[in-house]
């Protein structure tokens, strides 16, 4: 069961142990601890593999294509496994990561950073870190293996060794880590222990191996961020051990982080122990040598009787108390140490100083060089001016999306699709349109691609301006990319996304959502305007977004620049029918709120209706609410009977009933638990944000698509197919605008096998678009702009970058600061235009790579079991969707046809039966008459399972699914 051995190894394995003679009279306990002895001795199983399995644990010991074979514990969810790579027989470290710790944004996207940084370490000392990768649910760091034996061991032996081979061994350490803190990297666990000494060549002495230095993720708790110590518990301590004797004093206050001027002190203690023959400052045990150094206790100098003077004098300069007297970092260490030894300086080789990933961890105020190669985002909230924005190595795909702002169904987003391959080259810049907003000038020895546009720099995104409104013609020094991170093995590894605005806000509440809301737009007004990138922007969207926000802005009797949030969202009310509500939030309280004349001048004539406690305004084509709750900055307006459901919703929130919620402080709306999903992966600080289910837009919601945004129906359908069902957008302006996808892949496909089948598309929709553009003849007002669409979303894909954040796909780009406004119009001209007699459209062949069909009845005859007390329709047939990994969808305007809501409630109680038995259960509870019943339907996925009605089934002339030929009723499934 434990999978350790290949049956037909077991057999041979049980016929050489039944020759082996047996203690007689052996307990049971003494027998399996001798053939667990005997499976060691036979590399059959590892010891820490014997120690579970006697403890009678099954595993897991695999993680994808690795085999398990010892563990190691760094800290209060750190975990570094040694393992085997099955098909290769390669031996590698892996430190397992904690998915609760990694949902903290801060710590995830420490893990991300330092996780590219040291991947780029080129020195040999250096224990390789190849990549992050994921199995499964389980994400993990893949490294080298935890190599040789720690020089505490050899110290043991040998006591103190000479001083030239110290010397040498202090140098090479502290070269090691002198190209960690150039790349913004602390080591921060350096000690007897994280030095090892590999094995040498055949023939070598035991001492001839080289030096190899563990670091990240092979020491430490990757978890803890920002990296300090873990001295607040007896058990923390404790695991210090003789590590205790190697940390700076200033790292024994509360609060404080790892620093380069701690690793120092950690060398200087290393060449001290290595003089020394053991651990400086060491009292037997972790708390006293804690409680030695922070008595200014430490290291005691060495004797000038065995060590020449200059090297004890350079170690007490290496381990001086005070870290102002000690040298800043590693690379002016190392220099120190190689003048003592006689040996040229070693900082001239290293790569140029880049910011530190964990701010205050380097020398203070330490300047960059204009020509540092590129690093990882690092976040100054103190200063945003001097963020840098993260690089990647190269573009994987790209679904830009920008287009109208809708007011109920008049418009929504329009979405420009293009998908480009990876290219290694400097992109050229973004082209930008001349227009009188925002016509850059250009500086002499300014670098533009040829036809007028923003500055770039070498990896094709804008470093941020000194000033924002000189942001589109600062002049900037090119820099190198940086190196992509090497995938040891095909696995379910992605690419690592950029970090998005810091510091992150928390996921939309989504108050006062109506229920049953399937396409949702949060808009930003008030900070989107203040910002010159996102006035451009609003403008640029044409006349549909002007009328829409002229409207909110009436009906709330408020100007754009004082509407703090926009929520809007749309659903299925029948037929070709799609109805959508509105929330609007004042940064002040809205002048409809506290006066009477105002209402009626924005609103007409209404009839209030008091709702327990509540006043329903009921006018002539909307109905208004004002929460009481609200302090008067919340206007709800839509449908009589959508602003009558949301107040009832509203109100279960407010009494404690919150089935469906996500509870106090989160989400404040009943969803599908995929949109649920992908609303915990979004960010409500961004300035504008649509996330919904395609399928609805494309279906249901079809009407919202009109005029010329109707274009958009066939390249939408194609991109997102049938399968995915939630997907969301958000961009964020600024002197670099920031545009974020995130997508939920559908039950039974990882976010590797979305991103590859999404990839898949990038030639032909890139194809296209260009064909599309070309076989237009735009206006002459718009024809350049229009022209230049496909180059401009070319550059921007350029800038992309993709990876998986749990089971969602994020797909992200920082843009240059004139990009989303450009884009944005051209799009919105190029849809407008009608193309010529024959020319190309932006229909798109069904691509070769889509996923194989599922067999839905195989999946169906599965058995499962599924209990809760009371769930919603919606969320019940999502439960069956994840357990059988079989879409499932209900199709809402068919129900309401028959009155059935999609969102009432009700237990359930089956214990392994047949997935089709539990759903016909489900379709009795939410219907008693027998109405519901369900067909399967093909898919470019695979095969789906649509919920409907009898009635639409006839109308359609749709076959039912079997078991289904009579009415299912919850009669008929009582137990008998």
């Amino acid at each position: 069961e434990s999978k350790l051995a290949e049956a037909a190894a077991l057999d041979k394995l049980r016929r050489e142990f039944e020759g082996l003679p047996f203690p007689p009279g052996a307990s049971a306990a003494s027998a399996s601890e001798l053939v667990a002895r005997w499976l060691v001795k036979r590399n059959v199983i590892s010891e820490w593999q014997a120690k579970r399995l006697l403890r009678g644990e099954k595993g897991p010991f695999f993680l994808g294509g690795y085999r398990l074979l010892d563990r190691f514990d760094t800290g209060r969810g750190g975990t570094v496994f040694r393992a085997r790579h099955e098909p290769s027989g390669r031996l590698v470290g892996i430190s397992a990561l904690n998915n609760k710790y990694c949902q903290q944004p801060e710590v995830w996207s420490d893990i991300l950073k330092r996780t590219k940084a040291v991947t780029e370490a080129k020195d040999p000392t250096l224990t390789k870190t190849w990549a992050l990768e994921k199995a499964g649910a389980q994400r993990f760091v893949l490294a080298d293996d935890v190599v040789g034996a720690p020089l505490a061991d050899e110290l043991s032996k040998r006591g103190a060794i000479p001083v030239a081979e110290a010397g040498a061994i202090a140098l090479t350490v502290a070269r090691a880590v002198a190209e960690l803190h150039r790349l913004g990297v602390v080591h921060g666990a350096i000690s007897l222990d994280s030095v090892r000494r590999a094995t040498p060549d055949t023939g070598s002495k035991e001492t001839e191996g080289p030096i190899r230095l563990l670091h990240f993720p092979l020491v430490a708790d990757p978890h803890v961020v920002p990296a300090r110590l873990e001295i607040d518990t007896p058990e923390g301590v404790t695991r210090l051990g003789t590590r205790a004797a190697f940390l700076a004093p200033e790292l024994l206050k509360s609060g404080r982080i790892a620093t380069t001027s701690a690793d120092v002190y950690a060398i200087g203690c290393l060449f001290h122990a290595l003089l020394s023959g053991g651990p400086p400052g060491w009292q037997g045990d972790p708390q006293k040598t804690l409680s030695h150094v922070a008595a200014g206790q430490g290291p005691q100098p060495l004797p000038t009787t065995k060590v020449p003077v200059e090297v004890a004098t350079l170690v007490s300069y290496l381990t001086a108390s005070n870290p102002a007297d000690r040298y800043p970092t590693a690379a002016e260490a190392a220099d120190a140490i190689a003048t003592c030894l006689g040996q040229p300086p070693i900082s001239g080789a290293l790569p140029q100083q880049r910011e530190m990933i964990t701010p205050g961890s380097g020398p203070a105020d330490a300047a960059l060089p204009t020509d540092a190669p590129a690093a990882i985002a690092i976040v100054d909230t103190a200063s945003p001016a001097k963020r840098a924005k993260p690089k990647p190595p190269r573009p994987s795909w790209l679904l830009p999306a920008l287009g109208g702002l809708g007011f109920l169904a008049a418009s929504i987003f329009g979405a420009v699709l293009i998908l480009r391959p990876a290219a290694k080259k400097a992109p050229p810049s973004v082209p930008t349109t001349e227009d009188p907003a925002s016509k850059p000038s250009t500086t002499a020895g300014e670098a533009t691609d040829g036809a007028g546009g923003t500055p770039v720099d070498g990896d094709g995104a804008v470093a941020p301006p000194s000033d924002a409104a000189d942001a589109g013609s600062s002049a900037r020094s090119p820099r190198p990319k940086a190196e992509t991170i090497t995938t040891l093995v095909d696995s379910e590894a992605t690419e690592i996304p950029y970090e998005s605005p810091q510091p992150p806000g928390p996921p939309p509440r989504l108050q006062y959502l109506p229920p049953g809301s399937q396409l949702i737009l949060l808009a930003r007004p008030a900070e989107a305007l203040a910002t010159i990138e996102g006035a451009r922007f609003v403008r640029s969207l044409g006349p549909r977004a002007a009328a829409a926000l002229e409207s909110l802005s009436r009906l709330g009797a408020c100007p754009p620049e004082s509407i703090a949030d926009i929520q809007a969202a749309w659903q299925a009310g029948g037929p070709d029918e799609v109805v959508g509500g509105v929330t609007l939030r004042g940064s002040d309280p809205l002048p409809v709120a506290i006066d009477d004349d105002a209402r009626r001048k924005a609103w007409g004539a209404t009839t209030p209706e008091e709702i327990d406690g509540e006043t329903l305004h009921r006018g002539a084509s909307f109905s208004f609410w004002l929460p009481s709750d609200a302090d008067g900055h919340v206007l709800v307006l839509g449908p009589e009977e959508l602003v009558r459901q949301t107040m009832q919703a509203h109100r279960q929130v407010a009494a404690g009933d919150t089935t469906g919620a996500d509870g106090e402080g989160g989400i404040e709306a009943s969803l599908p638990r995929d949109l649920e999903e992908l609303v915990g992966m979004l960010d409500a600080s961004r300035h504008l944000t649509l996330f919904g289910s395609p399928d609805y837009l494309l279906h249901d919601g079809r009407p919202l698509l009109g005029g010329p945004l109707a274009k958009l129906v066939e390249p939408l359908a194609w991109f997102f197919g049938d399968s995915i069902r939630a997907a969301g957008l958000s961009l964020h302006f600024g002197p670099n605008s920031y545009l974020e996808l995130d997508a939920v892949p559908p039950a039974g496909t990882s976010p590797r096998q979305l991103a590859q089948r999404l990839s898949g598309n990038v030639a032909t929709m890139a194809e296209r678009t260009e064909e599309y553009c070309n076989a237009l003849d735009p206006h002459p007002y718009g024809r350049k702009l229009v022209m230049r669409l496909p180059r401009m979303l070319g550059v921007v894909a350029d800038q992309v970058h993709a990876g998986a954040d749990g089971r969602g796909v994020i797909v992200n780009a920082w843009l240059p600061e004139h990009a989303p406004h450009n884009l944005a119009l051209a799009a919105e001209l190029a849809l407008e235009q009608t193309p010529r007699a024959g020319g190309a459209s932006l229909v798109v062949a069904a691509s070769p790579g889509a996923l194989a069909p599922a067999g839905a009845l195989t999946a169906l005859a599965k058995p499962m079991s599924l209990v809760f007390v009371k769930e919603t329709l919606e969320k019940s047939i999502q439960m069956i969707a994840d357990e059988i990994g079989v879409e499932l969808e209900i199709l809402g305007s068919d129900l309401q046809l028959e009155g059935i809501t999609k969102n009432q409630s009700f237990g359930l109680d089956e214990k392994q039966k047949p997935a089709a038995e539990v759903l016909r259960a489900i379709l009795a509870k939410a219907n008693p008459d027998g109405k519901l019943v369900y067909v399967i339907r093909k898919t470019d996925a695979g095969e789906r399972i649509e919920i409907t009605t009898r009635a639409a089934v006839e109308k359609r002339g749709d076959t039912l699914a079997p078991g289904q030929d009579a009415p299912t009723t919850e009669k008929d499934n009582e137990p008998r």
